[in-house]
């Protein structure tokens, strides 16, 4: 795909793209990340309703963490607009070589697994903490 098809979709969801990507990953997506996503948003996007349009548009203008709103939203609808963008921008991260890490356990050690896993179990608290807040303060669901 050449950098003109990508621009068929509308800014803000390049927008959305590169801040879930960032959220993600701590790092800004690539040309080919980007221009993946756009052929999946047209093509698989199912029609949103009116209510999902405005919360999503909500939690992307006041900047909430969309991590920690989309665990708590899967958790209540599994399937939602939110998760759907995450889990496909997560797809396609997943394929490129820089974020293997991200994927599979590199170490060795049994000890930096452990802890890694530790942090991952409190990780899962503190978002269901905080997404509980923001979506109970922001009206989400």
């Amino acid at each position: 795909m050449t950098r003109n098809k990508m621009e068929v979709l509308p800014p803000d969801s390049i927008d959305q793209a590169r801040r879930i990507y960032l959220a993600l990953f701590d790092d800004e997506p690539s040309e080919n990340v980007l221009n993946r996503y756009a052929g999946a948003l047209k093509t698989y996007n199912p029609a949103l309703s009116i209510e999902d349009s405005m919360v999503l548009n909500r939690i992307f203008e006041k900047k909430l963490d969309l991590e920690a709103v989309e665990y708590i939203w899967r958790l209540k609808r599994r399937k939602n607009p939110l998760s759907q963008r995450v889990q496909t921008i997560s797809f396609l991260a997943e394929i490129e070589n820089r974020n293997l890490n991200k994927y599979v356990n590199l170490s060795d050690s049994r000890i930096e697994v452990l802890f890694r896993m530790s942090l991952s179990v409190a990780r899962t608290g503190y978002l269901y903490i905080k997404g509980s807040y923001l979506v109970w303060r922001h009206s989400l669901v």
